[in-house]
């Protein structure tokens, strides 16, 4: 069974067959929440492995380029972020940005919290193929997120300024996060 992103296209590897379909009507024995995880798991596996196969440096740092989400879908970032640390989850996509860039938090065994950016290679997407389960996405950035990123990167209230610095910030996952930068 295999399925495209953004299409309602399904093919059957198993018979060669290909339908359009309705992704909330799969009557498959693989619905889209098993397909979905199937991609979290391997993605997780692959991020896991990049940081155990990397010799470090994984800091942030200003002058990085980094792809910025948009500031209306601000709210289910923070949100998602909220869950990743009062449900102490080890993976969570809070958002995504453009060009098929997705973004992440990671949490590694060695306990630190990764800020992980991955975008789509350059052929179709492939959530799930029984006969080829490599991820087809790669990743762009990835550093360890420290509790200064997250915060002036997410929570910033622009609608609201205190005296001594100037900045507010909306209360969230952020407080929970011990600083590493």
């Amino acid at each position: 069974m295999e399925a495209i992103i953004g299409d309602t296209f399904a093919k059957n590897a198993e018979t060669g067959t290909s339908r359009s379909c309705s992704f909330d009507s799969f009557d498959e024995d693989i619905n889209i929440h098993s397909v979905h995880q199937l991609c979290n798991d391997s993605r997780k596996k692959a991020i896991h492995q990049y940081i155990e196969d990397s010799v470090g440096g994984f800091k942030y740092d200003d002058s990085m380029l980094i792809p910025q989400i948009s500031y209306n879908k601000l709210e289910n970032v923070r949100f998602n972020i909220d869950k990743f640390y009062n449900d102490k989850l080890d993976f969570i996509e809070y958002g995504s940005s453009s060009f098929n860039t997705s973004h992440y938090l990671y949490r590694h065994s060695d306990g630190n919290v990764y800020n992980v950016i991955t975008t789509r290679r350059h052929t179709p997407v492939i959530i799930y193929d029984e006969t080829n389960k490599n991820d087809t996405c790669e990743i762009t950035n990835i550093f360890i997120a420290s509790k200064t990123y997250i915060r002036n990167s997410f929570y910033v209230n622009l609608n609201c300024y205190e005296n001594d610095t100037g900045l507010s910030y909306y209360p969230g996952g952020w407080s929970l996060m011990g600083d590493t930068s």
